[in-house]
């Protein structure tokens, strides 16, 4: 329940009121997250193969170097959208 409500309101820990600025940078940095973890998926996944939940940092380094992939064709700034007015209201 927790989790849901995190969804629904994504500042359900933050301990004061954010900045648009704030907003826009928490924005960004959970695209960029969700977009290292698509390609990460993309990258290590196969029918014979377990899945290793990629680390914090992993997912770090390949979101500082998203211009070396093609990210026009991903899903998860489609997926994203349904998530962006509760970052925003």
């Amino acid at each position: 329940m927790i989790g849901q409500a995190a969804i629904a309101w994504p500042r359900l820990f933050t301990p004061h009121e954010p900045s648009l600025d704030e907003r826009f940078e928490t924005i960004r940095t959970h695209v960029d997250l969700a977009t290292a973890c698509e390609i990460y998926l993309k990258e290590h996944s196969s029918f014979n193969d377990i899945f290793i939940q990629p680390t914090r940092s992993q997912l770090e380094d390949i979101a500082a170097h998203l211009d070396r992939y093609d990210i026009s064709a991903l899903r998860t700034t489609i997926e994203f959208r349904k998530y962006l007015f509760n970052y925003v209201s």
